[in-house]
């Protein structure tokens, strides 16, 4: 949602200082509401397992956006039954944008940090992290994990293939699309501010818990014989979605100042 609506020309947590002035701009937030709860609404999308690579090897669903780390544990199978099985061509893309939105890209991942300690301590922290992140050192690690690396120099496929580092076909495809993702948006992590964590997890979770509810109501609805219309007419209103968006709303509005 935050990386989305900042396509959308809107930031909704911007924070100075520690202190975050909330941006939760009723359009932008619209469309990210049709472009999420109403296809879950409607069947489109789904979610049931832990993780969606989960869903993916239950055949539930037949693409997902996730990390470029999530290669790795990707699954190479769908699995239905114990006597219901298929292989999984897979193919990576970058992730999508907004017709005529901001060219934004998430920036987030795996981070290192330098803790109080003694001084040789951590001058040896600082030597460590410039031997890791030096690009020979991190584009192997980035081959072995699907994280990328953090140097311009290394954040480059050429520079990856030329490494001569055994590169599968796979990892190839997802090291490409995620490399192109970070040289051809901006990225954008929202900034920290006190209570950030608790905001976001009510981002996180106010829509998508709520269109997983809603959903399994419609499908008990249509299980007891009414149809999908008549079912979903009510989650798929104007009134829903400002009953939503005023409750959102004022939960976020807690965490501004």
């Amino acid at each position: 949602m935050l990386i989305d609506a900042k396509q959308l020309g809107c930031t909704i947590f911007d924070a100075q200082d520690g202190s975050m002035t909330l941006n939760f701009d009723h359009d932008a937030v619209r469309t990210l509401w049709d472009n999420y709860y109403v296809p879950f609404i409607k069947g489109y999308f789904s979610a049931s397992g832990r993780f969606r690579s989960d869903d993916v090897k239950t055949g539930n669903i037949i693409a997902y956006v996730g990390s470029s780390s999530s290669a790795t544990f990707f699954p190479t199978q769908v699995i239905a039954d114990d006597m219901d099985s298929h292989d999984i061509t897979r193919k990576a893309l970058e992730s999508p944008k907004f017709a005529n939105g901001e060219d934004y890209a998430v920036q987030q991942g795996a981070g290192m940090v330098v803790t109080k300690a003694s001084d040789a301590e951590i001058q040896a922290s600082l030597v460590f992290l410039k031997w890791f992140t030096s690009p020979e050192n991190n584009i192997t690690f980035s081959v072995d994990s699907g994280y990328l690396p953090v140097t311009h120099e290394g954040n480059s496929i050429d520079a990856i293939r030329a490494s001569g580092l055994a590169l599968s076909d796979e990892m190839d495809e997802v090291l490409s699309a995620a490399v192109n993702t970070v040289n051809e948006n901006r990225l954008y992590t929202p900034r920290a501010f006190s209570g950030g964590t608790d905001a976001r997890a009510i981002l996180e979770y106010s829509m998508s818990d709520k269109a997983s509810t809603d959903r399994a109501a419609v499908e008990e609805a249509m299980a007891q014989g009414q149809s999908f219309e008549d079912a979903s007419a009510q989650f798929l209103s104007d009134e829903c979605f400002e009953a939503w968006y005023q409750d959102t709303l004022t939960s976020l509005e807690a965490f501004e100042g």
